[in-house]
């Protein structure tokens, strides 16, 4: 079956989303999408959040006793692999993988589903940051960023 795709910003409802059993024919059936994006968003930035959260609980456990001067920052030593990075090993690769599903979704050019991207991806963070307003701190102050190249 041969798809074209229109290259353009486009408003319409027949849409191919991400995979080929999640279609829309109508106008409800972009809605749910819409719906099912915005779930999407809050799962990213759930995960970016819980990842800065990480970060956080490392830092106060070392207490915040790191300078540039400090011989151990860097390359200098290097530690055996933990539950810990695997625990932020999989909490990447769910992020980078939720960023890029919604560049795709993104880049399907259909303005409800473009719109939907971003109103929920600023909604999301709204609702997380107003829910851990101490997490937008950590960030802002501590340098502990944690987003990838796309998301």
């Amino acid at each position: 079956m041969l798809h074209s795709m229109a290259m353009y910003f486009h408003f319409g409802s027949k849409e191919s989303i991400l995979f080929s059993f999640w279609n829309t024919d109508s106008a409800l059936g972009i809605f749910g999408s819409c719906l099912i994006i915005f779930v999407f968003c809050l799962c990213l930035e759930f995960t970016r959040l819980f990842r800065i959260y990480r970060k956080k609980k490392l830092f106060n456990r070392q207490d915040g006793n790191l300078s540039t001067t400090d011989s151990t920052i860097g390359f200098t030593t290097m530690r055996r692999p933990n539950l810990g990075n695997l625990i932020d090993m999989c909490l990447h690769a769910i992020q980078l993988t939720l960023s890029y599903m919604l560049m795709l979704i993104f880049m399907t050019f259909n303005i409800w589903l473009c719109v939907s991207v971003v109103l929920g991806e600023v909604l999301a963070r709204m609702i997380l940051s107003l829910f851990f307003p101490t997490m937008d701190l950590f960030v802002t102050f501590f340098g502990a960023s944690v987003e990838p190249c796309c998301g």
